[in-house]
């Protein structure tokens, strides 16, 4: 095989993990974002908006800064073994990025759903005769 057929494989391998894998987690946490935001549903939707916006930034950086446009200087132009093991290598380098950002979300967005209903029940105006007004 042809190093640029191996480089194909491996730009396309990273383009379906970082779409696919993305869409998998935003399909089965849809229920977990629900109930972190559930005080604060339209911060919440526009927050995961955001975050996908920096969760395909980070991935399209990653995928371009992996392209050979060359063949690099160490490679042969049938593929050995050691292109393989590099292409894996770069391969499981996004999978690496999502599972800690995706690890990093999970522990994070209690905090930010918590901080927002806490700050959404200070905001709340004071019923009559309950002690006087908030201060903000």
């Amino acid at each position: 095989m042809d190093w640029r057929v191996l480089e194909g494989l491996v730009i396309l391998t990273l383009v379906v993990l970082a779409v696919g894998l993305h869409r998998l987690i935003r399909w089965f946490g849809k229920t977990y974002a629900t109930d972190v935001f559930q005080a604060t549903p339209q911060v919440g939707r526009s927050f995961l908006v955001l975050a996908d916006i920096a969760y395909y930034l980070i991935f399209a950086a990653y995928i371009l800064s992996n392209v050979h446009f060359q063949m690099p200087e160490k490679w042969m132009q049938t593929v050995s073994a050691v292109q393989v093991e590099q292409s894996v290598s770069r391969i499981a380098g996004i999978c690496l990025i999502i599972g800690i950002l995706h690890g990093i979300n999970i522990f994070v967005l209690p905090f930010i759903g918590g901080i927002l209903a806490f700050r959404l029940k200070l905001m709340e105006p004071r019923k009559e005769g309950s002690g006087g007004p908030r201060i903000i």
